[in-house]
Formats: structure tokens, C-alpha cells, sequence
């Protein structure tokens, strides 16, 4: 399960950074991709070496981060509520 988390992280922020600009899709060599997804699965790892407590607040921020962005949107969204 957590193999496919560092292609899934490296697929979103190529997709996120080729919107603004063109070079990323073009200077994202094989190399390059093969150290970002070992990197982030080495990350991935030493978190689930390191303990169940660490795992367990790892992903709670993790929850918080992901989740923030539907509050701040719904928070900004209730005073162009219209009751009528």
C-alpha cells in the first residue's frame, strides 16, 4: 500500500507545477522521477519504522492538511449564503 504513495504525490505535483509552467513535464527526467518517489518512500518508511504513536500523529496532520481546504472554502462560502 504505501508503494504507491510516492507516485501518486509525484503525479500530482508534476500535473500542479506543468499548469503554471511547461519546463516541469519537459525537464522531469527518468532519473530525476526515480529519486523523488525513492525519497519520498524512504520518508514514508522511517515514519512506519519509527512507532505506532509517530504514525498515528502523522496521520491526523496529515487528515487536518487534506481536509482544510473544504473548511476555509466553507467558512468563506456562509456569508454569501442567501436565506431567502
Amino acid at each position: 500500500d504505501n508503494a504507491i504513495y510516492p507516485v501518486l504525490f509525484l503525479e500530482y505535483v508534476t500535473s500542479t507545477l506543468s499548469t503554471t509552467t511547461d519546463v516541469v513535464e519537459k525537464e522531469m527526467h527518468d532519473l530525476h522521477r526515480f529519486l523523488i518517489v525513492s525519497a519520498t518512500a524512504l520518508i514514508l518508511a522511517g515514519i512506519n519504522f519509527t512507532g505506532l504513536e509517530i504514525v498515528g500523529t502523522a496521520s491526523v496532520v496529515v487528515a487536518i492538511v487534506a481536509m482544510s481546504p473544504f473548511v476555509i472554502m466553507c467558512i468563506l462560502g456562509v456569508p454569501k449564503i442567501d436565506p431567502t
